[in-house]
């Protein structure tokens, strides 16, 4: 299994992630995650 993942500070009160998981060998597969996060 591995996982990549990167957040960033669009603004002073908005944050994006995104990761992406992949398996390889008897169980295979790809999963991608997108969130948001908005503070007030």
């Amino acid at each position: 299994m591995m996982e990549l993942g990167f957040r960033t500070k669009v603004s002073s009160n908005m944050d994006l992630d995104l990761s992406v998981n992949g398996w390889a060998g008897k169980q295979r597969g790809m999963n991608a995650q997108l969130g948001m996060q908005w503070k007030f």
